[in-house]
């Protein structure tokens, strides 16, 4: 697969059930278990992947460069948030992904430092979701009946 182009198989079944397939080592595959709960209680599932995708991103990114600036941390969490609303069309949208972003780190005024330059960087620089995503992302359509 190369790094220009990843792609997952979706797979809806009788029952409502959801799988995802990643075709990834590092990935395991979910499967949305949507027939085991009710229908009031079912929603926010494409918002929570669209999420963990963006926070995954950042926090890949954020390690890395935390890596290479030989900065150890001793702990790293981050916590997202998805606001829906409505569009100008009455449609709704993620209108923002709030992402908080724990990191404790190991060393003196040094690796602060350099801690402050990643964050800074981060800030203007986001990650390669954040920044699709503020661009604006094409999304094409098309189906088929398999027939």
């Amino acid at each position: 697969m190369s790094l220009e182009e990843v792609k997952i198989l979706l797979e809806c079944f009788e029952n409502n059930d959801v799988l995802i397939r990643f075709n990834s080592e590092v990935m395991p595959d979910i499967l949305l278990k949507k027939s085991k709960v009710s229908r009031e209680k079912l929603g926010g599932e494409a918002r929570a992947l669209l999420a963990a995708s963006v926070t995954e991103c950042l926090i890949s990114w954020l390690t890395f460069l935390l890596n290479k600036a030989r900065i150890k941390v001793k702990s790293l969490q981050a916590t997202a948030t998805v606001t829906t609303g409505l569009d100008e069309s009455e449609q709704n949208v993620v209108k923002e992904i709030n992402i908080k972003v724990d990191v404790k780190i190991d060393g003196g005024n040094d690796s602060c430092q350099r801690f402050e330059r990643i964050k800074s960087l981060l800030s203007r620089q986001g990650c390669l979701i954040s920044r699709s995503l503020e661009k604006g992302i094409k999304v094409n359509f098309k189906f088929s009946t398999g027939e």
